[in-house]
Formats: C-alpha cells, sequence, structure tokens
C-alpha cells in the first residue's frame, strides 16, 4: 500500500524540528571565563506542530489516476533560557531565571502596601479611630 501524502508531510516537520532542536540547545555549550570559572547556559524548549489535509474525490479519469489529496502543515520551536550553572572550582551553583511573574503575581506582592493605604484612608474618615 502507498504511504499516504500526510505521513511525507508529517515526516518532514519532524526532521526540521529535529535539526533545529538537539541536546545542545537545552544544556548549552560551555563558556570559560579568563578567571576559570565556567558558565553553563540551560535552556527550555518548547515545540509544538500540527498537520492537517482532506482527500477529494475523483471528478474525472484523469484525476482517478493520481491522488486528489490537499493538506498543510506547520511547527514551532521556543527556547527559553531558564538558568546558568556556573562551575569555580570545586563549587557549583545553579542560577535561575525568574521569568514567571504574572498579573496576579504582581496584583498579590502590592495587596499589603494596598490594604495599608485603604486602612488609612478609613481612619481618615472614622473619627472614633482617632
Amino acid at each position: 500500500m502507498n504511504e499516504h501524502p500526510i505521513s511525507g508531510m508529517a515526516q518532514s516537520i519532524m526532521d526540521n524540528i529535529n535539526q533545529m532542536a538537539d541536546v545542545n540547545t537545552i544544556v548549552g555549550e560551555p563558556i570559560v571565563t579568563p578567571n576559570g570559572v565556567t558558565i553553563i547556559p540551560i535552556s527550555k524548549v518548547s515545540v509544538g506542530f500540527g498537520i492537517g489535509g482532506g482527500d477529494f474525490k475523483p471528478a474525472t479519469a484523469e484525476e482517478k489516476k493520481a491522488p486528489n489529496f490537499g493538506g498543510g502543515g506547520g511547527g514551532a520551536l521556543n527556547i527559553t533560557p531558564i538558568a546558568f550553572l556556573i562551575v569555580n572550582n570545586d563549587n557549583v551553583k545553579l542560577i535561575t531565571i525568574d521569568r514567571s511573574e504574572t498579573s496576579v503575581d504582581k496584583a498579590l506582592a502590592m495587596a499589603p502596601e494596598m490594604v495599608d493605604k485603604l486602612a488609612a484612608i478609613f481612619k481618615k474618615d472614622d473619627p472614633a479611630a482617632l
């Protein structure tokens, strides 16, 4: 049985993604500073791809000779640095890059300050609080 055209598309996308991301993408090449400290970058790699297509009913005898398939696909690769491994003689240290702060995190961090400001406003308006 002949291979379906969508199989070839999937294989092509996966081959291209494999060429872009390998183990050296996640754990980068070590960088040695003049004073002998080694810095190794560490990244997070996210991959996604999609494929779709459809077979069409042949309308003529000529179209019956060749597959009537239409489709397409694509992929994406996202590389995000997340940490650095620092090696200095016998000392090893992992320094992470914190990029996880969201709007909710910022709002929660501001909450104590906002509560203090609101309390101060209510104290000004309440003569019994003085």
